[in-house]
C-alpha cells in the first residue's frame, strides 16, 4: 500500500498475470483448495479472505482510504477497489479544478491547484 494511491487486493497477491500469485500468497491459495472440490471455488474463497485481510490494513493505516466494489467478472462476488483519500481522490479533484480554471482562463489558479495536486501526491513517491 506505501507505494500506490490506487490498489485492489489482486494487486498485492498477483504477479500481473491474474493466474499467477506471489509465493507467499500460495499458502493462503493452498489452505483453501483442501477445503473446496472445485480449484476456482478455493480460489474465489482466498480472494475474498485476503480482502478482508486487507480492508483490515486499510482501516488500521495512518492514510484514510475510501473505496468502492464492483462485480468481479465471471464471478458472483464483488471486488474492492481502495484509493488514498489526500494521495489519489483529492489530488485528482486538485487536477480538475486547475482544468476548469484554466478554461476559464484563470493560468494562476490552475498553477495554483496543480502545485496542490503534486503535493499531495508527493509524499507517496519514494515509500
Amino acid at each position: 500500500m506505501r507505494n500506490h494511491t490506487e490498489f485492489t487486493a489482486a494487486h498485492i497477491a498477483c504477479t500481473g498475470n491474474a493466474d499467477e500469485r506471489h509465493p507467499e500468497f500460495e499458502t493462503l491459495y493452498s489452505a483453501l483448495e483442501s477445503q473446496f472440490s472445485n480449484p476456482r471455488d478455493a480460489h474465489e474463497e482466498a480472494g475474498k479472505f485476503l480482502g478482508v485481510l486487507v480492508w483490515n490494513e486499510a482501516l488500521n493505516d495512518q492514510e484514510r482510504w475510501h473505496f468502492t466494489k464492483y462485480p468481479k467478472s465471471e464471478s458472483d462476488h464483488m471486488v474492492t477497489h481502495y484509493f488514498a483519500v489526500d494521495g489519489h481522490i483529492r489530488a485528482e479533484a486538485k487536477l480538475a479544478q486547475a482544468t476548469t480554471a484554466r478554461a476559464h482562463g484563470d493560468e494562476d489558479r490552475a498553477s495554483e491547484q496543480e502545485r496542490a495536486a503534486r503535493a499531495l501526491k508527493s509524499k507517496w513517491r519514494g515509500r
